[in-house]
């Protein structure tokens, strides 16, 4: 009888053994939580500045193309990705918001037509990198105002900040350049003006 009472060996049967037991393995649960969350708390810093902004564009001989009512077209260039987030960070110019554009996330239909190989493009950064001078995105703003318009053809906004869609592991924070404004007006823009904006906007 006493046999079948003795503990397995190495094991104890104490309630305080049992809990220090039960402690041990969740700390270690946690950390193991912790490495499967693709981060360590770090962060990606995305700086980006406003190259101009117009209201409509010709990327070929039809009809120019306009981005409807309260909206513009505006041209951003990404100059620097810096990431600090502890694993790789993939840049995807898809998920860049303009902020005026009540998060809609629309872009411009002839993006790669009007900027060429200065159009920005999916890019991994290591941890630990800075990556410079990655290309330009076109974003369709829209003024939260249904009573006003974007830019001097008759608004009043003629600057849209950029936010970026966090991703489950990592938040990207944005952040325009210092000065920055990007007031200047292409109109009437084409896929050259827009191009050698682009290529002047570099760092």
């Amino acid at each position: 009888m006493a046999d079948r009472l003795s503990p397995i060996a190495g094991l104890s049967t104490t309630p305080r053994r049992r809990s220090r037991v039960l402690w041990a393995g969740l700390a270690a649960l946690a950390l193991v939580a912790a490495g499967c969350g693709g981060g360590t708390g770090g962060e990606v810093e995305i700086t980006y500045r406003q190259l101009a902004f117009f209201s409509s564009y010709d990327a070929n001989t039809e009809a120019p193309s306009t981005p409807g009512p309260n909206g513009g077209y505006v041209l951003y260039r990404i100059t620097e990705v810096d990431n600090d987030s502890g694993g790789t960070f993939t840049l995807d110019p898809n998920r860049f918001i303009a902020k005026h554009d009540q998060e809609s996330k629309e872009h411009a239909s002839h993006e790669a037509q009007l900027l060429g190989n200065q159009l920005a493009e999916v890019t991994e950064i290591e941890d630990g990198e800075t990556a410079e001078d990655l290309g330009c995105i076109v974003m369709v703003v829209r003024v939260d105002d249904g009573e006003k318009t974007f830019g001097n053809f008759g608004g009043t906004t003629t600057s849209a900040d950029l936010d970026y869609e966090e991703t489950p592991n990592v938040e990207a924070e944005t952040e325009r350049e210092e000065g920055n404004t990007g007031f200047k007006i292409l109109d009437p823009a084409n896929a050259e003006t827009i191009q050698q904006e682009c290529t002047e906007g570099e760092s």
